[in-house]
């Protein structure tokens, strides 16, 4: 018994250094910067820890563990996920503004070029979907809305929002 638990406990030892290991060769700096360039600041880096048993095999998860970034207010912030996990070059991001009804804006893959130039380009090609500015314009959240509906899009039910929304969507339909 004593064999198990001291196994257990090297086995448990093993995977916290493992992570301190994959969390440091992370670039938070360089993503905190891109982020900066899209209008969002406060980009934070977290690691959660797959268990095994909970792991697909269509999802390949380098020792089960997941890192992602993201700003810090619950209701208006900027998610960037590797893609695919275990490296660090290639990311997705998108946008979950529960404040102002939006559940997320979609997945948008990027590269996160070591060079200024690119990296800039990059930023530049993701802001009309992901700046933080955007947010601020209700006929932007409005034209998001109307053009996306897979994003369920939602508005508080006593806005004026609301109502325009669902008759504009059966309108869609009816004309499709």
């Amino acid at each position: 018994m004593a064999n198990l638990e001291m196994n257990s406990n090297l086995d448990a030892a093993t995977a916290h250094t493992r992570r301190r290991e994959i969390v440091a060769r992370q670039p938070l700096a360089r993503m905190q910067y891109f982020a900066s360039l899209l209008g969002w600041r406060g980009l934070r880096l977290f690691s959660h820890r797959i268990p095994a048993e909970a792991i697909v095999p269509e999802v390949n998860i380098p020792d089960g563990i997941v890192i992602y970034y993201c700003t810090s207010d619950v209701k208006f912030s900027l998610q960037i996920n590797a893609n695919p996990h275990g490296q660090t070059r290639f990311h997705s991001a998108t946008v979950r503004a529960d404040r102002y009804g939006i559940l997320h804006t979609g997945w948008h893959p990027f590269e996160l070029f070591d060079d200024e130039e690119p990296l800039i380009a990059e930023a530049q090609r993701l802001k009309s979907n992901l700046g933080r500015h955007l947010f601020r314009d209700r006929q932007w959240r409005w034209s998001l809305a109307l053009q996306h509906p897979e994003l369920h899009i939602q508005f508080s039910r006593r806005s004026q929002w609301a109502r325009r929304l669902a008759e504009a969507r059966k309108t869609t339909l009816k004309d499709a």
